[in-house]
């Protein structure tokens, strides 16, 4: 039996008419991607620069510039001055905490008041974020540093985690709000010791029973901006000299630094009539070959030789000219021997 299978071939082949408008937009397609690459111009690639904060703390030459605070505090009542506010104040460190206790408000800072008066001179800090701890923890380590490590400050409650197995530590433990400055040992220890000094002013306001207090207040003055002027940006509450003056023996005592003693000694040296207060405080200058030379103080009652004097300075040392001892009294000098002195006594 025959079977007759007829079929129908099918082809994907595209028409010619198709085939021609597939080529000629193929080379347009190319040429106007090869336009475009000609008349587009090179993109240069800058690099994207970071923008750093502003400063806020700002302190130049011992002075706290308030103008990069405005916006973050009441400049106005913290640092009011003349319906306005003051565009400088002095940076001394318990005004700069202040500062940053309202720049960290979920901060408690508490101080030592022996550190309020400490000043510092030069210092920029950018805040990042009014709630980082890590930025007050900058921030107080940078006052620290210069202040020249006249404090240091801890947080109490702040811990870590230690690994048992390395013994480092893993992580932060739990955190304190709470920052507390205390006074350096070491600066504490070099703290300059106040003495006490007595000088008999009897000569100078004996007869101006009036104008006591004026003369009084101007050896004061005299002595205080002197000591400001030695000390400079140095100068602090431990630099001050206390006067007090007893009007029945005429007496002004002083208290002080040494440093600032020796000032109102120098003071009250160059005051009229200061030659009588010498010699009334019975002290003379021994100087010259003997073992301790300087001031010696005599006894308030009898008398002294020469010898006497030597004596008390130490004794003569083994290059001293015995055969010359000079002695001046009311500007004229005389000269001695040591055997002539033994045989005057």
């Amino acid at each position: 039996m025959l079977m007759k299978i007829s079929y129908t071939m099918k082809t994907n082949a595209f028409p010619i008419r198709s085939f021609a408008v597939l080529v000629v937009l193929a080379i347009l397609s190319n040429w106007g991607s090869r336009a475009a690459q000609e008349i587009t111009p090179p993109v240069t690639v800058q690099p994207i620069q970071k923008t750093l904060a502003p400063y806020t703390i700002v302190i130049e030459k011992g002075f706290l510039s308030t103008k990069p605070l405005e916006g973050r505090l009441n400049l106005r009542a913290k640092f009011p001055s003349d319906n306005t506010y003051a565009s400088f104040v002095e940076a001394k460190l318990g005004t700069l905490i202040d500062v940053l206790r309202d720049l960290h408000t979920n901060a408690n800072i508490v101080m030592e008041p022996n550190l309020l008066d400490i000043k510092i001179l030069d210092l920029k800090l950018r805040l990042r974020s009014e709630a980082d701890d890590a930025q007050l923890n900058d921030e107080l380590s940078a006052l620290q540093v210069a202040s020249g490590n006249k404090f240091h400050w801890e947080q109490p409650g702040r811990s870590a985690s230690i690994d048992p197995l390395t013994g480092l530590p893993t992580k932060t433990g739990s955190s304190s709000a709470l920052y507390i400055l205390s006074a350096d040992q070491a600066a504490a220890a070099a703290k300059p010791h106040r003495i006490v000094e007595v000088f008999n002013v009897a000569y100078y306001v004996q007869g101006d029973s009036k104008n006591i207090d004026n003369k009084l207040e101007k050896i004061e003055e005299i002595v205080l901006s002197t000591v400001q002027g030695l000390k400079g940006a140095d100068f602090s509450s431990e630099d001050q000299v206390n006067f007090r003056f007893h009007s029945g023996a005429n007496l002004l005592i002083a208290t002080g630094s040494q440093e600032a003693i020796d000032v109102a000694r120098k003071v009250v040296n160059a005051l009229i009539g200061h030659d009588t207060i010498v010699s009334e405080a019975r002290s003379i200058v021994v100087m010259g070959g003997v073992s301790r030379p300087g001031t010696v103080q005599l006894p308030a009652r009898g008398q002294m030789t020469i010898i006497d004097a030597i004596g008390l300075a130490g004794g003569t040392t083994k290059l001293a000219n015995e055969k010359k001892i000079e002695f001046t009294r009311n500007g004229k000098s005389e000269i001695y021997s040591f055997e002539n002195l033994k045989r005057m006594t």
